[in-house]
């Protein structure tokens, strides 16, 4: 666990998105998005940027989860034949999508293997 002199988890923020680093392989995401009608353009602009990468980051945990699922056989345990199934039942994801999601997940712990 990552701490400082007064014994609390330093915060990495970067444009909307906080990074709370839990121990060295985990940490707590939050995101923080507010919809403010009438801001100046360079605001908006951070902010849709800001936005752009959360949904990525979504993604990321998306896929993350679907390849551990699959790999364990988690899927099984909601009464789901397949991986592809269960994400089409429990939270509508296409199962061509969710193949995508699959293949970026493996690709994204071969990355983090190969780092390592």
């Amino acid at each position: 666990m990552i701490a400082t002199a007064a014994g609390k988890k330093p915060r990495i923020r970067r444009e909307g998105v906080i990074f709370t680093p839990v121990d060295g392989s985990r940490a707590k995401v939050t995101i923080s998005l507010e919809m403010r009608h009438g801001l100046a353009a360079e605001e908006a602009d951070r902010r849709l940027g800001a936005a752009n990468r959360a949904g990525d980051l979504g993604a990321r945990v998306v896929s993350f989860y679907l390849v551990q699922l699959a790999d364990s056989g988690g899927y099984q345990e909601f009464g789901f034949h397949s991986v592809r199934d269960y994400a089409a039942n429990r939270f509508g994801i296409r199962p061509s999508t969710s193949r995508e999601y699959i293949a970026t997940g493996r690709a994204l712990l071969d990355q983090y293997r190969w780092r390592r």
